[in-house]
């Protein structure tokens, strides 16, 4: 599906295991509960529902993703280096060993995520909700927080963090 779209496209616990999604406008209205192991989405234009979705290992690399949901997702292992998120919604979603590298989020909410042994180099976080956020083990170096709102996170071994 290189260079597609799938506008307003139903995907409710579809299996799309090392699917190529690469250049894709993703508009489909849910991909509740599906399964994108490994999936690659890069470079894409995603505006979706993906909430109690399984994306091990998938890759999100340099993709543009405005309001999207990962809510209670399995992201482990995720990459969304270069990325730009602008109302993304990542509440208890589990992002450990994830890459956010490079990445601009803006105006996005990762309450109650697992962002354990995540890398965040250069990442830009503004207006951005990290509650309650497991951070510990990951690597911050370069990372930049504006309006940033982190009570009662967990930094225990956070490299490069300076509030």
């Amino acid at each position: 599906m290189i260079g597609s779209s799938t506008n307003d496209a139903v995907f409710r616990g579809a299996t799309f295991i090392e699917a190529v999604l690469t250049q894709t406008d993703i508009l489909a209205k849910t991909f509740e509960y599906a399964d994108l192991t490994r999936a690659d989405l890069s470079k894409s234009d995603i505006f979706s529902d993906f909430n109690n979705s399984t994306l091990v290992n998938a890759s999100f690399n340099g993709s543009r993703l405005t309001g999207t949901k990962f809510k209670n997702s399995d992201l482990t292992g995720t990459d969304f280096r270069e990325s730009e998120f602008f109302g993304a919604d990542f509440s208890s979603a589990n992002l450990s060993s994830s890459n956010f590298s490079e990445a601009f989020i803006s105006s996005s909410s990762f309450e109650n995520a697992n962002m354990t042994l995540s890398q965040l180099v250069n990442a830009y976080f503004r207006k951005v909700d990290l509650r309650w956020t497991n951070m510990k083990y990951s690597n911050l170096t370069g990372a930049s927080f504006s309006e940033v709102d982190y009570t009662g996170s967990d930094r225990t071994g956070v490299t490069g963090w300076t509030p």
